[in-house]
């Protein structure tokens, strides 16, 4: 009798228990749940706001209508208390500010009492500012105290030149929390599209002005040229694995296509080539919002290719007139990896020529973008190896034609680059763009020609110099880890990994180059991942090392004072799964490999 109580007993417990850990658990993914959508609602809100900042921007008459209908906006999806938008004229040492607060009433007024302003220091100076205290400073200037209480951002307006012409201030957040810098970089993607929309109206009053047609149509070439090297990136960006050219030359006076390259912060590129309908003022503003919004979402590494293009199609359609519209190819490279992720809307198929001289065609689906309200694009993946070259260009790279009306063709261009695969991507497009017009004979081009020839052409996808100091050590371990987390390791793998690479490097810097005579002795790491293998390769121009005068690690004699070291070449061993010490050349090589899918693996295979 007592048996069956006590049974009774223990199964209400334990049904008691599973209810309750039930509910938990329930608790627990609601609360996920109501975070995910927060997040989520946060995203489509910041978006739709890009969407009403791009119109505004696009339809602006005036720089106060550009203003006033902006900073409404901002301030919305800023939650801001009050807004301003300062304006600075210095021939005439005039402020304008544009203010807006939650009252929803824009006011404008001008000032010349603004020299000791905190405001007008950060024009000058081009300083940014985040204050995350919400309690309030006390400042000297009544420009400051309006417009600066609680937690605010200041940030400087820039033109294409990078002088500043005013500032954005966002301040006292309705719900009185702080800024923070997730807020900021909102704030500058919006301050991007004020500073374009500023110069845009800038450049068209100036061509308006001039009275005379001719005059007036020059102006407009200069300015449509200004506005599209504005949209070209200013510097290429750089990989020890990939070797990056391209070249781009319009037709006439202006061009119609665009390209753009960008660097994440974990090490991954993207890549996109556009061609615009049209060459007139208008496409080239019409080019510069485009590019704009494809680049702005294109920053944002959650969205993969096809909903980028997806999300653009919409935002472009919107401002999209006389029926002018975009093509373009856009790519996420992943160096880790050697993976390309792809998409296109509407543009030419871009080509892959693999190591044996090989090649395919990379193509995806979905209408160009501004054509349709709405649309869907499919893309693909392919993975890359070094020896490959990826070509993107435009269709005025293969259509250009000669006196007897052949055209260069996508065969020729593809073997003329086989032909140069010698020479740097820099060379290759600026001989095939050689070549091209050789084949026309014609004064000028038909249509604009733009290539980018992307070569993969180091087997270490990562590769860093260090001064051989220990001061170093922590930036070199910091690269190891930037390097490797990409790949998702397990703790113990990254762990294992950064300590044996510590030590190494380390060994190097202590005794590798001790007693003797070089000058700013340095030491190279080269990282690279291939299959489920990486390999990390430390080069110094130290002292031999000789592994078999290391004797094995001894406790008792290193507490006694017999013999001392030992442990960290032990320890290297152990942590990795294969060392290798060779020298050639004035050069000691250390060679870590580490299997990151054998998770039982803690030996060496030296």
């Amino acid at each position: 009798m007592i048996g069956i109580l006590l049974r009774k007993k223990i199964w209400n417990f334990f049904k008691f228990s599973g209810t309750s850990a039930l509910a938990i658990q329930k608790t627990g993914l609601l609360q996920n749940l109501e975070d995910a959508n927060k997040d989520l609602r946060k995203k489509v809100s910041e978006l739709e706001s890009l969407f009403e900042l791009s119109q505004v921007v696009s339809s602006a008459k005036s720089q106060a209508d550009l203003m006033k209908h902006s900073i409404p906006v901002i301030h919305n999806e800023m939650d801001a208390g009050r807004t301003g938008i300062f304006l600075i004229n210095r021939r005439m040492g005039l402020l304008t500010c544009i203010s807006y607060t939650s009252e929803k009433i824009v006011e404008i007024f001008r000032t010349k009492d603004y020299q000791g302003s905190f405001i007008y220091r950060s024009v000058e100076e081009e300083k940014t500012t985040i204050k995350e205290d919400i309690q309030n400073f006390e400042f000297n200037h009544e420009l400051d105290l309006e417009f600066l209480k609680g937690s605010y951002i200041v940030l400087p307006l820039t033109n294409p030149e990078r002088n500043a012409f005013g500032v954005i201030t966002v301040s006292d957040r309705v719900d009185k929390l702080s800024y923070n810098y997730s807020h900021l970089r909102l704030l500058q993607t919006f301050a991007s599209l004020i500073a374009r929309g500023h110069e845009t109206l800038k450049l068209q009053n100036e061509m308006i002005s001039r009275k005379a047609m001719q005059r007036s149509l020059e102006r407009e070439i200069e300015i449509t040229r200004e506005i599209q090297k504005n949209i070209l990136p200013e510097s290429k960006v750089f990989h020890s694995n990939f070797d990056l050219g391209v070249k781009s030359v319009p037709a006439k006076e202006v061009s119609g296509d665009f390209y753009d390259y960008y660097q994440y912060q974990d090490g991954q590129y993207s890549f996109l080539i556009s061609d615009v309908s049209g060459k007139s003022l208008p496409a080239a503003i019409f080019m510069a919002m485009s590019s704009s919004i494809i680049r702005t979402l294109a920053r944002d590494h959650d969205l993969d290719p096809e909903e980028i293009l997806k999300q653009g199609n919409a935002l472009i359609y919107e401002d999209s007139h006389n029926g002018m519209f975009v093509t373009t190819f856009f790519i996420h490279y992943n160096p880790a990896i050697f993976t390309l992720d792809y998409a296109s809307a509407g543009h030419n198929d871009q080509v892959l020529i693999r190591k044996d001289d090989s090649w395919e065609i990379i193509k995806g689906s979905g209408p160009p973008l501004g054509v349709l309200p709405s649309a869907s694009y499919k893309g693909g993946s392919l993975t890359v190896e070094p020896g490959d070259m990826l070509i993107l260009y435009t269709d005025g790279a293969i259509e250009e034609k000669n006196s007897k009306d052949e055209e260069f063709g996508l065969e020729r261009m593809i073997r003329e680059v086989i032909a140069r695969k010698h020479l740097t991507s820099q060379e290759i497009v600026e001989e095939l763009f050689g070549l091209v017009r050789k084949f026309s004979g014609a004064p000028e081009l038909f249509d604009d020609f733009t290539v980018m020839i992307l070569k993969f052409n180091d087997n270490y996808q990562f590769s860093r110099i260090f001064e051989a100091k220990t001061s170093e050590i922590p930036l070199f371990r910091e690269f190891v880890y930037q390097t490797i987390k990409v790949r998702n390791l397990e703790d113990s793998q990254r762990d294992d990994i950064l300590l044996a690479c510590d030590e190494a490097g380390t060994n190097i810097v202590m005794h590798g180059y001790e007693n003797t005579d070089l000058k700013n002795p340095k030491f190279e790491c080269k990282i690279r991942f291939t299959g489920d293998w990486i390999t990390i390769v430390l080069i110094d121009s130290g002292k031999v090392f000789h592994r078999e005068e290391v004797q094995d690690p001894s406790i008792e004699d290193n507490l006694s004072g017999k013999r001392k070291g030992g442990f960290g070449v032990y320890l290297i061993e152990k942590l990795m799964d294969s060392v290798d010490y060779s020298s050639e050349g004035g050069k000691n090589f250390l060679v870590l490999k580490k299997n990151f899918r054998n998770k039982a693996s803690n030996g060496n295979n030296v």
